[in-house]
């Protein structure tokens, strides 16, 4: 059983809404808080065995969710994001290179919360925690406590532009792994994750 959490502002408009078909249960949550507590408190609602965490800003495009359970579960996924795609020329960049660096490896500098499938039981274990980067914060002490991460094959569309300092940040960041990569493999792309990630404090 799948449950699909959205997390909203006040009287924001949740465009995510009909993009996606298939779910088991739906919970909006609509609060005025940091986006870690909107989600633990979503999370505690749901009856499923799997959670997906969607921002209020994201295209589906049609997809079935239990199609994409059903896929979570035979890969024996801990914790899962899809493929980004958005509507913002400018983003355009950012999200590729994030792409190209979660083809090669799933680090959890790549989950973010705009879609983030999770095994209840994995994310009662964890939990996001109330910290800059609370949706890179939780994939990190996932991933760092041994779960499996993948990416599902699905795309989603993002529709809302990046804060400015995004774009900058993971655009070295990415580049810098993929160059790790190409000069050492995948040891190499991990060693430098490791080292980006003591910023995250998990």
């Amino acid at each position: 059983m799948i449950s699909v959490v959205i997390i909203a502002r006040p009287n924001e408009e949740i465009k995510t809404i009909g993009t996606f078909k298939g779910y088991d249960e739906l919970i909006i949550v609509r609060k005025k808080a940091h986006p870690s507590i909107c989600r633990n408190f979503g999370g505690s609602k749901t009856k499923g065995d799997v959670i997906l965490f969607l921002d209020s800003d994201m295209d589906l495009l049609g997809v079935n969710v239990k199609e994409l359970e059903r896929e979570f579960k035979e890969n024996k996924y801990d914790l899962a994001t899809a493929w980004y795609d958005t509507v913002v020329p400018r983003d355009r960049f950012i999200v590729n290179l994030r792409n190209t660096v979660l083809s090669i490896y799933p680090v959890p500098l790549g989950f973010w919360g705009g879609f983030m499938m999770v095994r209840k039981e994995v994310w009662e274990g964890v939990k996001f925690k109330e910290v800059f980067w609370e949706d890179v914060n939780f994939a990190v002490r996932v991933w760092l406590r041994g779960y499996r991460l993948g990416v599902l094959n699905t795309r989603v569309v993002h529709l809302r532009k990046f804060k400015d300092w995004v774009s900058p940040y993971f655009t070295q960041v990415f580049i810098n792994m993929i160059k790790e990569f190409t000069q050492n493999g995948v040891e190499g792309l991990v060693s430098y994750t490791l080292k980006v990630l003591d910023n995250f404090s998990p």
